[in-house]
């Protein structure tokens, strides 16, 4: 199973403050999905606001990217 770990950078609207967030991607066939995150972004309330949940998101729809 191929892994990557990614770092992204933002603002977070729960802690108020700047994050740096750890997220480990696995690859299931074709596709990449969060197999770790280094916050709750999936149960966050500020989810859909959050550039960091969005970022999360655009790095899942990635495929192949070093």
């Amino acid at each position: 199973m191929e892994e990557k770990e990614v770092f992204y950078n933002g603002f977070c609207r729960a802690q108020n403050q700047g994050r740096m967030v750890a997220c480990v991607y696995v690859k299931e066939g074709e596709a990449w999905r969060v197999d770790e995150a280094d916050c709750a972004y999936e149960k966050c309330p500020n989810r859909e606001a959050c550039e960091i949940a969005r970022q999360i998101r655009a790095g899942e729809r990635e495929a192949g990217w070093k």
